[in-house]
């Protein structure tokens, strides 16, 4: 026999033999006893965590062996024989019987051991402790091997196995000065560029790169917080390296802050240019542009305009085309084309045309066509001139209101305000310029006079007149003029007068000088120097008056001019001599040596000294000023005249020319011309006898006798013999010739012709000659024709000299015309005019006065029409009367002017403008009714009152738009900043930094403190408190000023920003009051449990709280047999169980017992689990506790024992045969061969039939019908239901059986049958004894109706009537309660708001999302939301919290889904939607957008560079540098070209030059380098860049 491969349990070897040896087998055996006596007697079936398993042993059997053995033995038979007896006889019989050997085999036996990965420590019950597996706890974590297995996790680990990191960083930042980084299992803090961990591994510190390595710096290397600066010497600059230096050039810095272009020059200096086109300004630096149009309007007539290239171009008016020279504009005749468009006729005017239409027709409102007068057509600018306040135009769509030249239509479409063309630069004025209404006149200052064009300014030559005052020499200069003095003279105190040099007379015997008689004194003298230097040749003097010892002579008092020759007599036009006796004292508008010269143009007056104040080509009278007007222009100062260049009513229309004057016939627009001169172009000299302006006058000069009119004055020159102011006058008696100057020397009665001086005889009238036989020639007459006819150029009698007149003349010179009413030759004829209109003195014909026409002048001019045969068109405007004579303009209320085009002046209103305007604060007021209309800034009925609640402007109607508190301008709406405010409308705050009055504050706050803008007030940032900001908030505070105390439960750390709580592992929620929620656990209960089957997981850790039932570290195994409970660490403590339950540790008993314990055996009759089967024996059978078998009496079979032996069989299990004869009976029960009284049969199992009782049944029952009779005595008894002594009653109530002597058993109204017991049950019940009501969902009889109720509703069990939850209603409960109710049968009435609704069931208010309270009528609190505002918001950094959704409403500067995220670089605003406009590094706040500039920057955006002389941080540091700029960001001196040092302050050494004494001189032969440019300066005899070369050598 081979002994099987076996394992024992411990450390056992495999034994492998070939023959069994009984001793081998001993010592095995007894090893294996050992063993297991030693190590496994405690363990078995039902302790914890104990397995089975499966072993073979070799164990001595005995086998059975069936033997078998045959005999004969007795029997008893029956029917032995005839006589059917029983008998003895033999029968073979087989007997069967065991026998056993005993062998060795294998066997499997089941043993017991710890399950896998648990062991037994000393005597407990089990194995009770974790064998630590390696693989369970992770990050070398210590496993502890207790019941429920765990791990110690090491420092930085956390979790059932260990297995997460903790984020030391996300405490405390993990005590880092600056930046935290996380590891796995641990942290490190790291530090910014510039700086190192320090010793204890949390601070940082400065790195100094200087002295630790070489950062490459060429020159000097300067250490910084957290990093380092190259320097450079000064007069050079960092490279984009920023590591080496290069010089610096004054153009390479920032352009040298030129505009456009900058030129380098020596030693570092520099200047600015500008572009083509543009000019630079006074600041040296920027330019601006030229525009061309402000010079002479560009040379354009009209409209001058600048284009891109900074060309003037010219265009034109409408109504104009520009001419071929791309300047001057010509009319545009539109009448040339299509009729103008007019119906009738077309008018063409200058720059526009006019349609017009004949009598009987009138124009429409198109312009254009003509109607028939019958129609009438509503003119809407006729009432109240459309309410314009200058012109209405009637149109289609309405009245359009227009302003005249000088003013622009106000916001209400209706008035006009006064353009201030001087205010908007909008005049040509070149100097001075004055605004007045509807224009403006320039004006010049003094020393200069106004252009004839009206804009320009010339000098004023004051020397010209009266030699400016000077008593010698008069020199001019531009806007003003000086006195000088002939050499021998000083200028005198006054600066006009000039003293003598008084000089000692050095006699010359060469020579005497110039030899005078009538001179009373000579006098020499030396020439001194000249005061000014003489070079103008007017001022040149001879040559001989310069030299030495020069005569200087003086006339005798009486006498003065050239050569003496002039007196006092010779003073003209009301001249004095002066008290010298000198010279004349001209008086006022005369001037010249003898007062014989008018004042220059535009001077009059005393000395000629005061200027004209003539306008619009006016001139002024040499004497008074009074200004003599041209032509259409009225006015003390010619004043109501237009501007150069334009005419017409309101000055609107171009002149027709570019008159050289500038000035052009209002009227009519034609060119005035200067006079004497006429024409298109006034170039044209005026005809003969006539002058003055446009040559308009006549000459009044006799013509026969007129040599010449003057065209500029008229003055009349005479022919030689005539004199006189029109040259009407023969020379008188005596003389002749030219002014009559000459005499005659004729002998005596011989007189003088007086023309040519020729004696003549005395001729009698009418005759001339030597023989005076000559008639007289056409214009003399007389004695010897010597008298000139005197009929203003006609015909005289040559004897007489009457005159002999043309038709229409009469008088003796003919220069009377026809008296009134007479016509024709000598007057004779009679006119036959009427309305006072004379006749034509020549012909006859009625000459209508203005306003008539007609042969006669009978009938007036036609309404519109006025003036010479009513040809004229009325020009009036503004609904005023027209004059049919003379076309004057009869002005209704408010209007005023020649056309009436003028609105009242300022302050004056109604007729005739006579009524004075009560308006104050200079408002104008209506120039028709007199209302004020209000300046800008003033309201009320006389504008007396100031603009209030925060109004401005025309009317007040104007909001102001001034924020935060600031001061609004009434009149223009200028907002004035409170302190802390800027921008137009104060809207902006103070930048960053800054604070006060216009933000010239410097904040001092730390730790990024904001200061208040208005007063400087550091307002800390959350966390720092104290003045400066300077104090960190003490433990268990937090917020500004640290004022709030932090409310964090469960040991939670504070904020000391935000005081948001920082919660501890296992807690979260705004307080940490709040566990984490199931499934989550740790820090910020981020961690996911992974606990299974229900189990808890710790909030803190993490560890699995395993639920009843469970154990293992994520509760994933069951508990093993025999343990129960949580963790399964109860012990099951059942005894007759299958296995305890593993949740509640409750026996589950075997068949046949019951009890807690399943210590307590089945009552009889009961069998099975719990005992809780009924045993269904009968014949007093007993049944199997376990399993309800029955065990049936002596005599009984089957499966309840129901079962009589079968015949022949009797006792226990009908094994026993009978051994009654073939005809007995065997009593089945004790096998007896008769059977006991009342019953028969073959096994006497039948009960004797009815009637017969007793002994084999042989008796017979005497009862009767109601009786019954007992089969074993025979005893009359009542049937069952029967009773009474003749059993003719029926059973009570509650009675049944044989005599009613039972008791019914039925329960619930249940009726018992009285025959049988058996129970008939109510509706609604059912079982045996109507013990049952009907199941759920069953109603009625027996139970069988199946109810119908929904929504949980119970039914009645005997009707199947619902009953309800509460909460519904109905026949079946279909219907849920309406909104406002609840409750049983929703009787109950809801009392919730309508942020919530009702609970159908108890009527309690189930609040919307957001809402809380009893009623769901209060909001959530700040930091709740949700249903019933249970729920956390989890908002951070100030953010709202929607009390429906729980999202976060984050303020200016953050976003994220808590808002936790602060805006990323260059955002900022309401979700960052705003781009920042930061420059040069500057950052910009994330809430305001406000940028923080980066030192060396200033400016709203951070885009100016540090002004000369500062650097740093907001440019606040000054520059301490000799000599040069510093650098605008580190201050570091920047040394020019001959300069080094810190400060700049050194020169080069000896050997250098440049920028910061950069480059080494290359200067040989001991020359001299400039520490500037570097240039060499060689010895003498050295040549060459570096004097390298000697001349010597050469």
């Amino acid at each position: 026999m081979k002994i099987f491969p076996m394992r024992p349990v411990g450390s056992m070897h495999l034994w492998r033999t070939g023959q069994p040896s009984p001793w081998r087998w001993m010592v095995c055996l007894w090893f294996m006893w050992t063993f297991f006596s030693l190590s496994e007697e405690r363990l078995h079936a039902g302790m914890p965590n104990v397995c089975t398993y499966q072993d073979v042993e070799m164990t001595l059997v005995r086998q059975p062996c069936v033997q078998a053995v045959s005999r004969m033995v007795k029997v008893w038979k029956p029917n032995c024989g005839q006589s059917s007896h029983w008998c003895i006889g033999y029968e073979q019989r087989t007997q069967y019987y065991t026998t056993y050997k005993e062998q060795y085999q294998p066997q499997y036996v089941t043993k017991y051991r710890c399950c896998h990965g648990w062991q037994q420590r000393g005597n407990e019950s089990g194995c009770l402790y974790r064998m630590c597996n390696t693989a369970l706890c992770l990050n070398n974590g210590h496993c502890t091997g207790n019941y429920v297995q765990r791990c110690t996790c090491p420092q930085g680990f956390q979790g059932g196995r260990c297995e997460y990191d903790i984020n030391e960083c996300n405490e405390n930042n993990g005590g880092c000065e600056h930046q935290c980084l996380n590891t796995i299992g641990s942290f490190m803090c790291k530090c910014p560029h510039g700086f190192q961990v320090a010793a204890d591994e949390r601070r940082c510190q400065d790195i100094d790169e200087c002295k630790m390595i070489n950062p490459g710096c060429q020159y000097q290397c300067q250490n910084t917080h957290g990093g380092y600066n190259c320097l450079c010497p000064e007069g050079q600059r960092l490279q984009a390296d920023g590591k080496s230096c290069i010089v610096v050039r004054g153009c390479e810095n920032n352009n040298g802050g030129c505009q456009h272009r900058c030129i380098d020059g020596y030693g570092g200096r520099f200047h600015c240019e500008c572009k083509s086109g543009f000019r630079l300004r006074t600041d040296g630096r920027s330019c601006e542009e030229i525009d061309p149009c402000q010079t002479n309007n560009g040379g354009c007539e009209h409209k001058c305009e600048r284009d891109s290239s900074g060309r003037a171009i010219c265009s034109c008016y409408n109504g104009y085309t520009l001419e071929a020279d791309g300047r001057t504009c010509e009319d545009l005749d539109e009448c040339t084309r299509g009729n103008g468009g007019c119906s009738q006729t077309c008018i063409n005017t200058e720059g526009s045309y006019t349609c017009t239409c004949t009598p009987g027709y009138q124009l429409g409102v198109d312009g254009n066509s003509c109607y028939r007068i019958e129609l009438k057509v509503i003119d809407s600018c006729v009432n109240n001139n459309g309410g314009c306040e200058h012109k209405c135009t009637h149109t289609n769509q309405g009245t359009v209101c227009s302003c005249r030249r000088g003013y622009t239509l106000q916001a209400d479409g209706k008035s006009c305000r006064d353009v201030d063309e001087c205010l908007n630069r909008e005049g040509c004025c070149a100097q001075l310029c004055s605004n007045n209404p509807g224009g403006y006149t320039c004006g010049c200052r003094a020393g200069f006079r106004l252009n004839r064009d009206g804009c320009r300014c010339d000098d004023v030559n004051e020397c010209l007149s009266s030699n400016g005052g000077c008593e010698q020499m008069c020199v001019n200069s531009e806007g003003s003029y000086s006195c000088a003095c002939k050499p021998g003279f000083n200028q005198a105190a006054d600066g006009r007068s000039c003293i003598p040099v008084a000089v000692t007379v050095i006699p010359d015997l060469t020579d005497k000088g110039p030899q005078r008689g009538d001179l009373p004194r000579i006098r020499f003298e030396p020439t001194p120097q000249p005061i000014i230097p003489i070079t103008d040749e007017d001022l040149q003097l001879p040559h001989e008056h310069l030299m030495d010892h020069e005569a200087v002579y003086e006339c005798i008092p009486g006498t003065f001019g050239e050569d003496c020759v002039l007196s006092c007599t010779d003073c003209a036009n009301g001249a004095k001599c002066n008290g010298k006796q000198n010279g004349c004292d001209c008086t006022p508008g005369w001037k010249g040596l003898v007062c014989n010269e008018t004042c220059n143009k535009d001077y009059y007056g005393e000395h000629c000294n005061s200027i004209c104040a003539c306008q619009n080509g006016g001139s002024c009278h040499h004497i008074t000023g009074k200004c003599i007007c041209p032509p259409g222009v009225k006015g003390d100062n010619c004043e109501d005249g237009c501007p150069p260049g334009y005419y017409g009513t309101d000055c609107a229309k171009k002149c027709v020319k570019a008159c050289p004057s500038g000035y052009c016939n209002r009227l009519f627009g034609h060119c005035e011309c200067s006079p004497g001169l006429y024409g298109p172009f006034c170039n044209t000299p005026c005809p003969d006898s006539f002058w003055g302006p446009n040559c308009a006058i006549p000459c009044d000069c006799v013509h026969n006798s007129t040599k010449k009119c003057i065209p500029e004055t008229g003055e009349c020159i005479c022919r030689p013999g005539y004199r006189g102011t029109i040259c009407k006058d023969s020379c008188p008696v005596g003389f002749y010739g030219q002014d009559c100057a000459s005499k005659c020397n004729c002998p005596e009665g011989v007189v003088c012709d007086h023309v040519t001086g020729h004696c003549v005889r005395n001729c009698p009238a009418g005759f001339t000659g030597d023989n005076c036989n000559k008639s007289c020639d056409a214009g003399q007459y007389g004695p010897d024709c010597r008298l000139i006819c005197t009929c203003g150029g006609h015909k005289c009698h040559p004897e007489t000299g009457d005159c002999m007149c043309p038709p229409g003349r009469m008088g003796i010179l003919c220069a009377e015309t026809c008296y009134r009413g007479a016509w024709g030759v000598n007057c004779r004829n009679q006119c036959d005019c009427v309305n006072g209109a004379p006749c034509d003195l020549v012909t006859g014909e009625c000459l209508c006065p203005s306003g008539w026409f007609g042969k006669q002048c009978g009938e007036k001019c036609p309404e519109g029409r006025y003036g010479d045969q009513c040809m004229e068109q009325c020009l009036c405007e503004n609904d005023a009367h027209c004059n049919p004579i003379d076309g004057s303009c009869i002005c209704v209320a408010g209007w005023t002017g020649q056309l009436c085009d003028r609105a009242c002046p300022a302050g004056s209103y109604g007729n005739d403008c006579k009524q004075k305007c009560s308006c104050a604060n200079s408002a104008t007021c209506d120039h028709i009714t007199g209302e004020c209309i209000c300046a800008p800034g003033w309201r009320g009925p006389s504008c007396e009152q100031k603009c209030e609640n925060g109004t401005y402007g025309p009317g007040c109607e104007k909001k102001c738009p001034c924020q935060n508190g600031a001061d609004c301008d009434y009149v223009s709406g200028t907002c004035s900043c409170k302190p802390g405010w800027r921008g137009k409308t104060c809207s902006k705050a103070c930048p960053a930094g800054f604070y006060g009055q216009d933000c010239q504050g410097n904040c001092n706050c730390a730790n990024g403190a904001q200061c208040d803008h208005r007063t400087g007030e550091c307002m800390c940032a959350a966390g720092w408190s104290g003045e400066m900001c300077t104090q960190k908030c003490p433990d268990g505070m937090y917020g500004k000023e640290c004022e709030n105390r932090c409310e964090c439960f469960h040991n939670g750390t504070c904020d000391p920003m935000t005081g948001m709580c920082i919660c501890p592992p296992g807690w979260r929620g705004a307080q940490c009051e709040e566990a984490c929620q199931p499934g989550s656990y740790g820090v910020n209960c981020l961690y996911r449990c992974f606990c299974l089957n229900g189990a808890l997981c710790d909030h803190i850790n993490g560890t699995c709280d395993c639920g009843s039932g469970w154990m293992g570290t994520a509760c994933e195994q069951a508990c093993p047999e025999g343990r129960y409970g949580p963790n399964c660490e109860s012990e099951c403590k059942c005894k007759n169980s299958l296995s305890c339950d593993k949740v509640t540790g409750e026996c589950k008993c075997k068949p046949g017992f019951a009890g807690e314990r399943c210590t307590e055996e089945c009552l009889e009759g009961y069998y099975g689990i719990n005992c809780e089967e009924r045993c269904d024996c009968d014949n007093n059978a007993t049944c199997n506790p376990e399993t309800g078998v029955c065990r049936c009496p002596n005599g009984w079979r089957g499966r309840r024992c129901d079962k009589a032996c079968a015949p022949g069989f009797y006792g226990p299990d009908c094994e026993d045969l009978c051994n009654c004869s073939e005809n007995q009976p065997c009593y089945h029960v004790t096998g007896a061969c008769e059977c006991p009284p009342g019953y028969t049969g073959p096994a006497c199992e039948q009960s004797c039939p009815p009637g017969t009782f007793g002994p084999q049944c042989r008796g017979t029952c005497k009862c009767g019908e109601n009786f019954s009779c007992d089969h074993v005595t025979g005893d009359c008894v009542c049937k069952p239901g029967q009773r009474g002594r003749h059993c003719a009653k029926g059973c009570r109530d509650g009675e049944y059986g044989p005599n009613c002597e039972l008791t019914c058993e039925c329960k619930a109204g249940g009726t018992c049958d009285p025959v049988s017991g058996r129970c008939h049950c109510r509706d609604g019940h059912m079982g045996s004894t109507c013990q049952e009501p009907c199941p759920e969902g069953r109603y009625g009889e027996n139970c069988s109706q199946i109810c119908l109720c929904l929504n949980q509703g119970k039914c009645g069990r005997v009707n199947g009537r619902c009953h309800c939850k509460p909460g519904f209603t109905g026949e079946f409960c279909e219907e849920s309660c309406g909104d406002d109710t609840f409750g049983d049968e929703c009787s109950g009435v809801c009392n919730c708001s309508e942020n919530g609704h009702c609970n159908p069931v108890t009527g309690e208010c189930i609040c919307a999302l957001g809402w809380m309270g009893k009623r769901c009528n209060e909001l959530c609190p700040q930091g709740r939301f949700g249903p019933g505002c249970i729920h956390t918001c989890t908002c951070q950094n100030g953010a709202s919290c929607d009390p429906i959704s729980g999202c976060c409403g984050c303020l200016p500067g953050f976003y994220g889904q808590n808002c936790e995220l602060v805006c990323p670089h260059g955002t900022h605003g309401s979700y960052c939607s705003e781009q920042c406009d930061c420059v040069n590094g500057a950052k910009c706040d994330p809430r305001t957008g406000q940028c923080d500039c980066q030192p060396g920057y200033a400016g709203d955006s951070c885009e100016k560079r540090c002004s000369s002389g500062h650097y740093g941080q907001r440019c606040l540091q000054k520059c301490d540098c000799k000599v040069g700029e510093c650098h605008h960001i580190t201050g570091a001196c920047l040394c020019p070209a001959g300069f080094e040092g810190h400060r700049c302050e050194l020169a080069c050494r000896p050997g250098h030059y440049g920028p910061n004494c950069l480059f080494t001189c290359n200067c040989d032969n001991g020359a001299v380098c400039d520490p500037y440019s570097g240039t060499c300066q060689c010895k003498m005899g050295y040549i060459g860049p570096s004097c390298e070369h000697s001349q010597a050598g050469r």
